[in-house]
């Protein structure tokens, strides 16, 4: 059956469904994941100084065209991946321990949803991407409202897993604000030193644990 509905003959002269032909929103969209899985994985292979969009896109299977018609610059297409990577971040969170779990295994399951969440590919790319544009004030705040977003909807799991801590919001807030930029910073180190292999996990297991249960 066709995209009217209509089946077509077969060479046995047998009825079968023609395939369904896309729209063009869904191409357009099967375009802009490949050019986006291909530019995370490259930026992750040889740093956000050495990727260019020739590469990303070859390694997508499309043409430099196929970036200047999804992304508009190479810049848009670079803080196109610092906003996947702040989505990707919000969406690991929503897996974290809630306040049903006990306090003490609920803070190493989210020292571990935090190390996880930050280090996946996405968000490592969308770090690397901050890194080398750190001095571009534009760059920066382009990122902005994606960070903003990703922040509020992490703030709001995080707090509604530890109200039974008793302490004010905004102190919870700095608590798992501080705990993310352990993480970050350890990753950070480690696009600078790729022979820093420290895992951070135990490190916030114990920040959090002075934190949030310092009588535990």
């Amino acid at each position: 059956m066709n995209a009217t509905g209509r089946l077509k003959p077969s060479d046995t002269g047998e009825l079968v469904a023609r395939p369904t032909r896309r729209t063009q929103a869904e191409r357009r969209a099967q375009t802009r994941e490949a050019l986006m899985a291909a530019a995370v994985e490259h930026i992750n292979a040889v740093g956000a100084a050495a990727v260019t969009t020739q590469q990303i896109a070859a390694s997508a299977g499309l043409t430099r065209g196929a970036v200047q018609h999804q992304f508009g610059t190479p810049e848009d297409l670079y803080l196109a991946v610092v906003t996947h990577g702040w989505e990707q971040v919000a969406a690991a969170h929503r897996s974290a321990p809630s306040i049903e779990t006990p306090l003490e295994q609920r803070i190493i399951g989210w020292a571990h949803t935090l190390h996880a969440a930050y280090d996946c590919d996405a968000a490592r790319a969308a770090i690397e991407m901050l890194v080398h544009h750190r001095n571009s004030a534009t760059f920066m705040a382009g990122q902005l409202p994606a960070l903003q977003e990703a922040e509020g909807v992490v703030d709001r799991i995080w707090a509604d897993s530890f109200a039974d801590t008793q302490l004010p919001a905004a102190d919870l807030i700095r608590i798992r604000r501080t705990a993310r930029s352990c993480v970050i910073g350890s990753l950070v180190r480690r696009i600078s030193d790729p022979t820093d292999t420290a895992d951070p996990a135990e490190d916030l297991v114990r920040l959090l644990t002075a934190l949030l249960a310092p009588t535990a």
